[in-house]
C-alpha cells in the first residue's frame, strides 16, 4: 500500500496535481514513516514545498529525509 501511494503522489505530480500528489506523499509518511518510501516523499514533498514558495516547509522535509537516509541499513 505506501508503494503505490507514493508512486500515486508521483503520478499526481507529473500531471501538475500538487495538491493530490501532497495528500499521498503525507499519506506514505503517516502509515510507515521509518520506510524507504517514506524518505523517499520527504524528498518529494521538499521539492514541491520549494516550488510552492514553502521554504520552511521544504527545509523541514529536507531534513526528515536526510535523517531517514542516515538511519538506512546500506544496499
Amino acid at each position: 500500500m505506501v508503494e503505490t501511494l507514493y508512486d500515486l503522489g508521483k503520478a499526481f505530480s507529473l500531471v501538475n496535481e500538487p495538491a493530490k500528489a501532497e495528500k499521498a506523499w503525507l499519506e506514505v509518511v503517516a502509515l510507515n514513516d521509518s520506510s524507504e518510501q517514506a524518505a523517499s516523499a520527504h524528498l518529494q514533498l521538499s521539492e514541491l514545498y520549494r516550488k510552492e514558495g514553502r521554504t520552511a516547509d521544504a527545509n523541514q522535509q529536507l531534513e526528515k529525509f536526510r535523517v531517514r537516509q542516515k538511519s538506512q541499513p546500506p544496499d
